[in-house]
């Protein structure tokens, strides 16, 4: 890995006349921690751009292609609470036995209680079944009954808000770690865990609440953005956009505190603290290894956050869903969605990195070249 790596670089560095460093490395010359160069000058005004851009194109890629698993993770665990609440429904209206006096003939009263639900639920019946389990399965079940582009329902709101996400994260990520850094000039991992959380919460607050409960809301509706935002505008109101905000920042800052933290460290790792430059195929493994390490973390926080966002939503508050997740499966219901999660986030994030650390190498030399 570190032949190739050099030969990469080299190529780059004997066309523009340039040494590249990447964020989270050190040089003999100066030490550069998360994006930002210790001695000053003018690096430090030309990389944060850097690193936005970068992440904001690095964020479209990522999203495009890995959509499909993220659809189907989403119908899995929308399906999990319909069955719940169905449930609830039932045993909460239906009494268990007919009252004392009348032992052998069923209650009147009980009966039109129960005629009451059906009548509620002919009118407002909840979704069927899906009719399959698996990731491969959904994606087959999908492509033959609704069309290819059905994988895609609820990527617009997404897309749009992945493109400023990343870049925010990123840069934010950076500017964080530069102000949290130690007097040697490195940020110790608790420091890079917080810079990752503070970034993570603004991102979340700034784009994703907006973004993560109209993907949802699309993905349960199988509608399309335009026909989703209307729908819920008429259902819920304006405010129906933030549900579950609280459990969204709390998702996505530990997400990518415990992603940074990773990352970080397993970069320093490879590139021997920034002695060698980091190749394309060490940033692909530490993307996917730092995306199995924050799904196995946060994904109770992902779970709730889902369900707190779904069309038949009837949470109180967030506390409310957790108890009740936890009331009608245990600690096992906060880990529903797991493997799909998985088999989106550990490409994505290899997909993620991959294309941030090539494109931030890419506009350093242009940026220099100009």
């Amino acid at each position: 890995c570190t032949s190739f790596s050099s030969r990469w670089f080299k190529k780059v560095e004997a066309k523009q006349g340039l040494q590249i460093t990447s964020y989270c490395s050190q040089t003999e010359e100066g030490r550069t921690v998360n994006g930002v160069m210790e001695n000053g000058g003018e690096e430090d005004n030309v990389r944060p751009i850097v690193y936005i851009v970068a992440g904001c194109i690095a964020g479209a890629i990522e999203a495009i292609a890995t959509w499909p698993t993220e659809y189907i993770k989403t119908k899995l665990q929308l399906q999990k609470q319909s069955q719940e609440d169905l449930a609830r429904a039932r045993s909460e209206y239906v009494a268990p036995s007919p009252r004392p006096h009348h032992e052998t003939v069923v209650d009147d009263f009980v009966l039109e209680m129960v005629k009451s639900v059906d009548e509620l639920l002919a009118d407002d019946p909840p979704p069927p079944l899906l009719p399959y389990k698996d990731m491969v399965s959904g994606v087959l079940y999908t492509v033959k009954t609704l069309g290819f582009f059905a994988l895609y329902y609820g990527l617009t709101p997404t897309l749009l808000g992945s493109i400023p996400k990343a870049g925010i994260r990123f840069g934010l990520f950076s500017w964080f770690s530069h102000l949290l850094r130690g007097e040697d000039g490195a940020t110790s991992a608790a420091m890079c865990f917080l810079a990752g959380c503070a970034a993570g919460v603004f991102e979340a607050l700034l784009v994703v609440v907006p973004m993560e409960t109209m993907k949802t809301k699309c993905i349960q509706l199988d509608m399309p953005f335009w026909g989703g935002l209307r729908e819920v505008v008429l259902l819920e109101g304006i405010g129906g956009v933030y549900r579950g905000a609280l459990a969204t920042v709390a998702k996505q800052g530990s997400n990518q505190g415990l992603r940074f933290v990773w990352y970080s460290a397993y970069k320093r790792m490879v590139t021997h603290d920034g002695q060698y430059p980091i190749t394309p195929a060490m940033a692909f493994f530490g993307g996917m290894t730092a995306g199995i390490f924050s799904a196995l973390g946060n994904q109770p926080a992902d779970v709730i956050k889902t369900r707190m966002q779904g069309v038949r939503a009837g949470y109180t508050s967030t506390w409310d869903c957790i108890r009740e997740t936890y009331a009608t499966q245990g600690i096992p219901g906060f880990y529903t969605g797991i493997i799909p999660r998985l088999s989106r986030v550990v490409p994505g994030q290899g997909i993620l990195f991959l294309s941030y650390e090539v494109i931030v190498s890419l506009l350093l030399s242009l940026t220099y070249k100009n």
